[in-house]
C-alpha cells in the first residue's frame, strides 16, 4: 500500500493532472455533467412550472451519461450506479452537506435527502478531483436560494393504476426566508401481471408508505441557514428480508461567506414484521455526521452504530452489533488550475475510519488474524484534460485521472452472524486501498455528445465467500478489473437520446464482474416548445445480460422495454399534467444482483405496471 502511495505522489510531481469538466445544457432541467470538456451553454431553471414534484423525477432526471440506478422496492428505495462503479463510490452531497447511509443496507439512499420543490440544479460528475468526490464520482444538489419575492409554489400529483399514491409538496417564500413541506403516501404497486408484493415476495400485510418533511432556509448579504426535518414510516423493500419501518433525518446548518458548518442525525429502524418466514429480524441504527465545507476543503467527522438480533422463539437469539460504534474522521482539498487550454486538477487528503468494540474485533480476526480496530487511507486524485474545437460544430477532448480512495466503512466494519448454516457477513479491515486509472475521449456535435472511457482498477473491492471451520462467510476481497464503455446523450428542441453501456472484467478470474447493468437506450420525442400544449412519447429498452459472475450466484436478466406518455398545459401560473407510465403494461424487472446486503432475500423485484398521473403545479414565484 505504502508503494502505491509513493507512485500516487510520484505521478502528481511528474505527470500533471489532466482534468476538465463539461456543463452539458438540458431543456428541462439544470443537470451538468463532468466529463473531459467544459462546454457552457445556457441552463434551464429545475423549478419551471411544467417540472412535478415526485421523488423519482430526480432518479428520471439523473439517468444520463451513464448513470443509472438499482430498484430496491418503492420509489425511495434506489441506489446509484456510474460506469461500473456504484453504492458508496458515488457520493451524493447537498449544497456542500454529506448525508452518508444510517441504514447497513441503504434503504436511506443519500439520493432521497431532498426535496425536488426546493432543487436549482443537480451536478453528475465521474471524476475524483472534488472534496467531496468518491471513487466513481459526485452528485451534487443544489437548492435554490430564497429571494426577497413573496410568493408560494406547490403542487400536488395523485397517481392510479398499478401504483396509488399521492405527493403533495408547497413552498412558501418571503424576504429571503422560505418554508417548505412535502407529504407523500401510498401502496406498494403490483407488476404488470396485477400481482402485489404478498403475491410475489412473502409478505403478510401491505401497509401504506408515509413521507412527511418540513424544511426552513434562509440567506442575508453573506451568511445562510438552514433546518429540516424528514421522517419516513413503513417503507417496502422486497429487495431485503427487511423493510424500514422508521427513519427520522434532522438536519441544520450555518454559512458565512460560502464556509458552511452542518450536522445531521439520522435515526432508523428496520425489521421484517410484514413478511411471514417465522424469523424474527430486526435492526437499529443511527448515524451522526458534522461537517465543514467550503469552495477548496471538507472536513468531517461521522459516528455510525447498527444494532441487531435475529431470533427464532425455542431455538435461537443471535445479537449482532453490525456497524460496531464506528468513527471516521476525513479532511481533504482541492485545487484547479487552468492554462493554454489544459484543465489540470487534484484532491489530496486523509481518512480515519475505526471501531470501538474489542469483541466484534475478534470476530473479523477469525478470517484475518492481522485485523486492526483503526485504520488510516490518503484520499488523492490528479487528472485533466485538453480540449479543442475540431470545427464550429465539432469539440474534441480527452482526460486522463488517477484517483485513489479509501475502502467503505461498511467493506472494513460491517459484522453480521447468521443462524442454520447461512453464510455470515464480515467486513475485511485488511483491505488495500483501490487505485483508479481512467481515459476518456469525448466529441460533442450539435447537441449530440458521445464519450468512451476506459477504467484499469487495481485493488477493486470485491464479495468473496470464503470457509473457516464449518461456518461460510460472504466477505470482501481486493481483485484488480477492467471497465470500458460509452455514453451517448442527445438534446435537441424535439428529440432527447440517451444510450450507455460498460464491458466489466475481473482480471484475476478473467469472469465477469456482478452488477453491471446491460446496453441501455432512451428515446424522448417531444413536441415543440412554441406549443401551447407540452405532449411527449418515451420509449426505454435495455437489454438481457448474460455477462454474470456465477461464482457469487448472479442470474441473468431478461431484456425489457416500456413507453411512456404525456400531456401538460400551462395557464399563466399554474400547470396540468397528465402522464402514463409503461402504457403497455409491460412485466419486467431490471438487471438486479442480490448479493451486497446482509439480508438480501433473493427475489428479483419487479417494476410497476401501467401506472397513471395526473398532476397540478403552481408557481407564484418567478
Amino acid at each position: 500500500m505504502k508503494n502505491r502511495i509513493i507512485i500516487l505522489l510520484g505521478i502528481i510531481t511528474i505527470f500533471s493532472p489532466l482534468y476538465s469538466v463539461i456543463a452539458q445544457e438540458s431543456d428541462s432541467i439544470r443537470v451538468y455533467w463532468l466529463a473531459p470538456v467544459q462546454v457552457t451553454g445556457q441552463r434551464e431553471n429545475w423549478n419551471a412550472v411544467k417540472t412535478g414534484i415526485e421523488r423519482e423525477r430526480i432518479t428520471e432526471s439523473i439517468s444520463t451519461n451513464g448513470f443509472s440506478f438499482i430498484r430496491k422496492g418503492v420509489f425511495f428505495a434506489q441506489d446509484l450506479y456510474a460506469d461500473g462503479l456504484k453504492k458508496g463510490d458515488i457520493n451524493v452531497v447537498i449544497d456542500g452537506e454529506r448525508y452518508p447511509n444510517a441504514c447497513p443496507n441503504r434503504m436511506d439512499s443519500p439520493v432521497t435527502r431532498v426535496n425536488p420543490l426546493e432543487i436549482d440544479a443537480i451536478s453528475l460528475s465521474k471524476t475524483g478531483a472534488n472534496c467531496q468526490a468518491g471513487f466513481g464520482g459526485l452528485v451534487q444538489f443544489q437548492r435554490a436560494e430564497a429571494g426577497d419575492e413573496m410568493g408560494i409554489k406547490g403542487g400536488i400529483s395523485q397517481t392510479a393504476g398499478s401504483l396509488i399514491s399521492t405527493d403533495a409538496a408547497f413552498l412558501f417564500q418571503a424576504y429571503q426566508n422560505r418554508l417548505s413541506v412535502r407529504y407523500a403516501t401510498g401502496d406498494s404497486y403490483l407488476n404488470g401481471d396485477g400481482k402485489s408484493f404478498q403475491d410475489l415476495y412473502g409478505y403478510s400485510q401491505d401497509p401504506r408508505y408515509q413521507l412527511g418533511e418540513v424544511a426552513i432556509r434562509g440567506n442575508g448579504e453573506n451568511f445562510k441557514y438552514g433546518a429540516a426535518v424528514s421522517i419516513t414510516r413503513d417503507i417496502q423493500f422486497p429487495y431485503l428480508r427487511m423493510d424500514e419501518r422508521t427513519n427520522d433525518l434532522y438536519s441544520g446548518y450555518l454559512s458565512y461567506k460560502g464556509n458552511k458548518l452542518y450536522i445531521n442525525h439520522t435515526s432508523h429502524l428496520m425489521d421484517n414484521a410484514f413478511r411471514s418466514d417465522g424469523m424474527v429480524m430486526v435492526t437499529d441504527a443511527t448515524n451522526m455526521t458534522i461537517g465543514l465545507s467550503g469552495d477548496f476543503y471538507e472536513a468531517y467527522y461521522r459516528n455510525w452504530d447498527s444494532e441487531n438480533f435475529l431470533e427464532k422463539e425455542g431455538m435461537f437469539h443471535i445479537d449482532n452489533h453490525m456497524i460496531p460504534d464506528l468513527k471516521q474522521y476525513s479532511a481533504a482539498l482541492n485545487h484547479q488550475i487552468k492554462t493554454a487550454g489544459f484543465v489540470f486538477s487534484g484532491k489530496l487528503g486523509l481518512i480515519n475510519t475505526g471501531i470501538n468494540d474489542a469483541e466484534r474485533l475478534a470476530f473479523y480476526q477469525t478470517l484475518y488474524s492481522d485485523a486492526e480496530d483503526n485504520r488510516t487511507f490518503i484520499n488523492a486524485s490528479i487528472g485533466g484534460s485538453y480540449h479543442f474545437n475540431l470545427s464550429e460544430k465539432v469539440r474534441m477532448g480527452m482526460m486522463l485521472e488517477v484517483v485513489s480512495e479509501a475502502p467503505d466503512a461498511e467493506y472494513l466494519y460491517i459484522s453480521v452472524q447468521k443462524p442454520m448454516g447461512k453464510a455470515w457477513w464480515s467486513g475485511n479491515p485488511t483491505l488495500d486501498q483501490p487505485l483508479r486509472t481512467t481515459a476518456r475521449m469525448e466529441m460533442d456535435y450539435s447537441g449530440l455528445n458521445f464519450e468512451m472511457f476506459a477504467s484499469r482498477v487495481w485493488s477493486y473491492v470485491y464479495l468473496d465467500k470464503v470457509v473457516s471451520g464449518m461456518t461460510p462467510y460472504l466477505t470482501y476481497q481486493n481483485v484488480d478489473a477492467l471497465m470500458l464503455g460509452f455514453n451517448l446523450t442527445g438534446n435537441w428542441e424535439m428529440l432527447e437520446l440517451n444510450a450507455f453501456y460498460t464491458w466489466a472484467e475481473n482480471l484475476e478470474t478473467e469472469t465477469p464482474l456482478a452488477e453491471i447493468p446491460p446496453l441501455h437506450l432512451s428515446a424522448k420525442v417531444k413536441s415543440p416548445v412554441s406549443w401551447p400544449i407540452e405532449a411527449f412519447v418515451r420509449g426505454v429498452w435495455e437489454s438481457e445480460q448474460t455477462r454474470i459472475d456465477d461464482f457469487l450466484n448472479e442470474t441473468a436478466t431478461p431484456s425489457w422495454y416500456h413507453i411512456d406518455l404525456g400531456i401538460g398545459y400551462t395557464w399563466e401560473k399554474l400547470n396540468f399534467g397528465l402522464e402514463i407510465e409503461n402504457i403497455t403494461n409491460e412485466n419486467y424487472y431490471q438487471h438486479l444482483s442480490y448479493l451486497r446486503d446482509p439480508f438480501s432475500s433473493g427475489f428479483q423485484v419487479y417494476d410497476p405496471g401501467r401506472i397513471i398521473r395526473f398532476k397540478i403545479m403552481y408557481v407564484g414565484l418567478n
